[in-house]
């Protein structure tokens, strides 16, 4: 079949999660689940977003720029909550 995709099923990059607050000064930095986890503590007021990092050696070096995922993580929550209140 000529019309089949393919992915890179592994990449060197590295997900990382962060929380800024209303100034986008970074708050915390981890994890998904970790930085979901803190930015639940105020979700009105802080913003999270995640990039991606390479490492070379000792040094690690973000590739790209980040992506605000807020009203992602916020819509997904929403739903599940609308979900699981049936």
């Amino acid at each position: 079949m000529s019309n089949l995709l393919s992915f890179k099923a592994k990449t060197d990059y590295l997900p990382f999660y962060e929380v800024l607050d209303s100034k986008r000064v970074v708050l915390f930095g981890g994890s998904a689940k970790e930085a979901i986890t803190f930015w639940q503590t105020n979700p009105s007021s802080f913003y999270l977003v995640v990039s991606n990092w390479v490492e070379e050696g000792e040094e690690a070096m973000m590739v790209g720029e980040s992506v605000d995922i807020t009203e992602v993580i916020r819509a997904t929550i929403e739903n599940c909550y609308n979900r699981w209140a049936k």
